[in-house]
C-alpha cells in the first residue's frame, strides 16, 4: 500500500508540472539548466538523473564534492553530450524532455541554429512546428532534448516535465549522405524497431517487377537532381494533392533509376510527378499506404533512391504530386 501511495504522489507531481517548459542557459560549450532540490536530493541522486558526475554539477555550483543540499535550493545543472542530443537517440532507460531556448530581440532561425552545435534548422521547424521561418519575441523553441532516466523522476518541476503524451512515431534524422557510392543490389526486408515500445515493425517489403521495363538507363549511381527512368512515361495530368511524406526502404532504384511511391490517391502503376526540394523526380505508384499507425497523417511514402535524389535528409517532409 505504501509502494502505491509514493507511485500515486509521483504520478501527480508529473501532472502538476506537465505545462513546464525547462529553459536552456549559458554559452556554448557552457551550457545549463536550473533545478530547484526536493527533500533528500543529493549531489549524487542529481548526477544519476541527469546523466552527469557529482563532481561536474559541484564545480558548475562552487560547491564540494560531499556538500549537503537543502530543500528549494538552486542547482545549476550541466548540459553536455552526455545528457543532451539533437538527434533523438537516447538509451532505453531515458526519457527525452524537451529544452527550449528564449527568443531575444533581432535573432533568426539561422542564429539560433549557430548557437546551438549548427543543430538542423529543419529539426527546429519539426519540433516546434513552424512553416514559415518566422519567430516572434519571447518565443519558446525547442532546440535539442534533455536525456533523463526514467527512475530519477522527481517534484521538481524540470524533471516532471515529462509529457505523459507519447512521442510522433518517426525517427529524428541523423546526418547522412545523399549520394551513394556503393549502391544495394538486391530487395531485403526491412525492420525497423519502434524505440518507444521496443514492439518490431516490419517495415513494407515491395517486390518490383522487371516485366515492363527493359529499356536501360545510364545511371550509376542516384545523384541529387536526377529525375528517374519514368520521366518520359508521365501524362500531364489534372490532379494535384500535397501533403506530409515519408521513405519507404527498399534497394530499388539505385542503379536503373527507377523510383517508386505507395500513395492512396492515384492508381498502381500510375507515373506520378513529385515535387519537393526545389527539385522533382518521377515515380510509378506501387499501392495504397499500408494501414498501419506509423502512416497515420502521411500522404505518400518514396522509396530510398528517389528521396535521394531529391536531396532530402528529413525522415518526414512537405511534397506536391501531380498526376
Amino acid at each position: 500500500m505504501k509502494k502505491f501511495l509514493f507511485y500515486f504522489f509521483c504520478l501527480l507531481s508529473v501532472t502538476s508540472f506537465s505545462q513546464e517548459k525547462l529553459v536552456i542557459e549559458g554559452t556554448n560549450p557552457n551550457f545549463y539548466f536550473a533545478h530547484v532540490t526536493a527533500a533528500k536530493e543529493t549531489l549524487f541522486s542529481l548526477s544519476r538523473s541527469y546523466n552527469q558526475t557529482p563532481a561536474s554539477i559541484a564545480t558548475l555550483n562552487g560547491l564540494a564534492n560531499d556538500a549537503q543540499l537543502h530543500v528549494g535550493q538552486q542547482i545549476k545543472i550541466p548540459v553536455s553530450k552526455n545528457n543532451f542530443t539533437q538527434d533523438g537517440q537516447k538509451a532505453s532507460d531515458e526519457t527525452l524532455i524537451p529544452l527550449y531556448h528564449i527568443v531575444q530581440p533581432k535573432q533568426t532561425l539561422f542564429g539560433i541554429s549557430r548557437m546551438y552545435n549548427n543543430v538542423s534548422i529543419d529539426f527546429i521547424r519539426e519540433w516546434n512546428n513552424i512553416t514559415k521561418d518566422v519567430i516572434k519575441l519571447n518565443q519558446y523553441l525547442i532546440i535539442g532534448h534533455l536525456k533523463i532516466k526514467n527512475n530519477g523522476v522527481s517534484s521538481n518541476s524540470a524533471v516532471a516535465s515529462v509529457s505523459t503524451v507519447p512521442e510522433k512515431q518517426y525517427d529524428i534524422p541523423v546526418a547522412k549522405k545523399i549520394e551513394t557510392t556503393n549502391p544495394p543490389v538486391k530487395d531485403e526486408p526491412k525492420v525497423v524497431e519502434d524505440k518507444k515500445s521496443t514492439t518490431v515493425v516490419s517495415q513494407p517489403v515491395v517486390n518490383v517487377s522487371q516485366k515492363e521495363e527493359t529499356e536501360k538507363v545510364p545511371v550509376k549511381s542516384i545523384h541529387v537532381g536526377d529525375k528517374g527512368f519514368f520521366a518520359s512515361l508521365y501524362a500531364n495530368g489534372k490532379n494535384e494533392v500535397s501533403g506530409d511524406a515519408a521513405i519507404f526502404k527498399t534497394t530499388s532504384g539505385w542503379t536503373d533509376g527507377k523510383f517508386y511511391v505507395l500513395m492512396n490517391n492515384a492508381d498502381a502503376g500510375t507515373v506520378v510527378k513529385v515535387s519537393a526540394n526545389n527539385k522533382v523526380i518521377y515515380a510509378k505508384v506501387l499501392g495504397p499506404l499500408p494501414d498501419v499507425k506509423e502512416d497515420n497523417g502521411l500522404m505518400i511514402r518514396i522509396s530510398t533512391a528517389g528521396v535521394a535524389a531529391l536531396g532530402i535528409a528529413d525522415a518526414k517532409f512537405f511534397v506536391s504530386v501531380n498526376y
